[in-house]
């Protein structure tokens, strides 16, 4: 090893210096220089040493070479010791740490003197979601499901009706209804009382309470609703013949429309309309909420040529509540002529909105004959 020759190396030097100091010591003086150069010592000189003086001088020159060997070697086992040791320490730390990175080789199966590289280690499994993670992320992917079909308008109705449901659970899910696929595929009547209807629901999910209460509910309901109703097409929903009306949906139907002939008729109409404005007005006691409705009626005579045989005038009157009302009806009596000639009649009734400015029309049917027992309308 190169630690045991530094050391031998050593040893002899040490050894060498020390022989050469000890026959320095023993030899005695050297050649005297020219009797002309050399000055004259002031003393006696040193006188030469006997025979017995010498040897006692050698042996203990030997014995200190021999002290010096052995310290040496004593030295030398020490360091053969500690080098032994850090190899050892070296070898247990060699041991214990993990191996180099790098990329592990394997035998090839197939081809004999080479190496394929190992297999890359599996990717760490992915972060655990949360349960409010996991409901967004179904509920963006049934979005856009639901999306895609409905942009085929295969079932555009239901698929969107489904995303305005949607957005109780994430916000945005049933995107803009003024452009793209809803607005293709739908009527702008449906995309508003669709847009009232998320409206109302994001409002319940907001206020889930609100679900155990009527009061509370049956208000968020109507809330949402005041669009749809708004923009409601102003309509005559029942126009009938009545013996007897004595309120909104009080009324007693006339068992038939056939009338005979040659005879005085009175009759009695019911009419009920949807979709109407109102008319908002601020009073010393409060806000009052106006609804203005009139009607006519027109009695055509239902031929190959109809012909108008009597018209009665548009009448009606303001009606005023501190509530909007949701319901309206109106009565109208009148009298038939009993020159009528037999036939087919229509009773062309026409309200008005005065608030608004809209019309409604609705046709009640008469028949007048000339048997009585075919006769049963009228008095």
């Amino acid at each position: 090893m190169v630690t045991h020759s530094r050391r031998g190396r050593y040893v002899l030097g040490v050894v060498w210096i020390a022989g050469a100091a000890w026959s320095a010591g023993c030899a005695g003086p050297g050649p005297s220089p020219p009797a002309a150069s050399r000055p004259e010592p002031a003393t006696d000189p040193i006188p030469t040493l006997t025979a017995p003086v010498a040897a006692a001088t050698n042996d203990r020159a030997n014995g200190e070479v021999e002290e010096l060997r052995r310290l040496l070697a004593r030295q030398a086992e020490a360091y053969d010791r500690l080098v032994a040791d850090r190899a050892r320490e070296a070898s247990a730390l060699a041991a214990e740490a993990p191996p180099p990175a790098g990329p592990e080789t394997t035998p090839s199966a197939g081809l004999s003197g080479m190496t394929e590289l190992a297999p890359a280690p599996a990717p760490p499994p992915p972060k655990a979601l949360t349960v409010r993670e996991r409901i967004e992320e179904h509920a963006f992917e049934l979005g856009r499901a639901l999306r895609e079909r409905l942009a085929s308008g295969e079932s555009a109705g239901a698929d969107a009706l489904a995303l305005a449901s949607l957005e109780m659970v994430r916000a945005g899910t049933l995107g803009r209804t003024d452009t793209g696929p809803i607005a293709a595929h739908l009527s702008p009547t449906f995309v508003r009382n669709l847009s009232a209807l998320s409206g109302m629901l994001t409002g319940l999910h907001a206020r889930p309470e609100a679900i155990g209460d009527p009061e509370a509910l049956l208000s968020a309901v109507e809330k949402a609703l005041e669009p749809v109703r708004a923009s409601r097409e102003f309509r005559v929903s029942r126009a009938v013949v009545c013996t007897r009306v004595d309120g909104y949906g009080q009324y007693e139907p006339a068992r038939s429309s056939s009338l005979l002939a040659g005879t005085r008729h009175t009759l009695a109409l019911y009419v009920e309309a949807e979709g109407f404005g109102h008319r908002a007005t601020e009073g010393p006691d409060g806000r009052r909420h106006t609804v203005d409705l009139s009607m006519s009626v027109d009695l055509w005579h239902d031929a190959d040529r109809p012909t108008l045989q009597r018209r009665w005038s548009e009448a009606g009157a303001p009606d005023t509540s501190r509530n909007v009302r949701r319901d309206f009806y109106l009565t109208s009596v009148i009298e038939l002529p009993h020159t009528l000639s037999v036939g087919a009649y229509n009773l062309k009734v026409t309200v008005r909105d005065r608030v608004s400015g809209a019309l409604a029309e609705a046709i009640i049917p008469i028949t007048i004959v000339a048997d009585p027992a075919l006769a049963g309308v009228g008095r």
